[in-house]
């Protein structure tokens, strides 16, 4: 298969927003996460690419400090975890967040609109292959 042929079936899957990007922005994106660099493998027929994750359990305890530093007391309870989780995961899913908050997707993206409307939260990029950023 033909490079041409290849970047053709990507740019129909959900994995490819536009072409030329995806490597400056994995760079950018894993140094903001504040983890390595990705790291490309290339050898005559194929290309891998790894990425290492970061602990999870390692940053509650900052993060939870940080987020209720910044909230008024009208947030719920159901939206300080909200923000707690955004801020411990960015690229954290509506259906993920549904499972560690314990409500449905649909109260998730309620809160998350009056986070969005407060100034607390913007979401960056695109809605598949964006993240949150927790602001204030």
């Amino acid at each position: 298969m033909k490079a041409h042929e290849i970047k053709t079936l990507l740019l129909r899957t959900e994995y490819v927003e536009k072409l030329g990007t995806g490597i400056s922005r994995m760079r950018k994106a894993c140094s903001d996460a504040g983890i390595p660099p990705p790291e490309f493998k290339f050898d005559d027929h194929n290309f891998a690419i790894g990425l290492r994750r970061v602990k999870q359990e390692l940053a509650p305890a900052k993060v939870t400090d940080r987020v209720t530093d910044r909230v008024t007391e009208k947030l719920t309870d159901n939206q300080l975890k909200i923000l707690q989780e955004m801020e411990s995961n960015r690229y954290v899913s509506s259906s993920e967040l549904s499972d560690k908050v314990g409500i449905s997707v649909r109260k998730i993206k309620e809160n998350t609109r009056k986070l969005k409307e407060r100034g607390l939260l913007r979401r960056v990029g695109s809605p598949k292959g964006g993240h949150w950023k927790v602001l204030k």
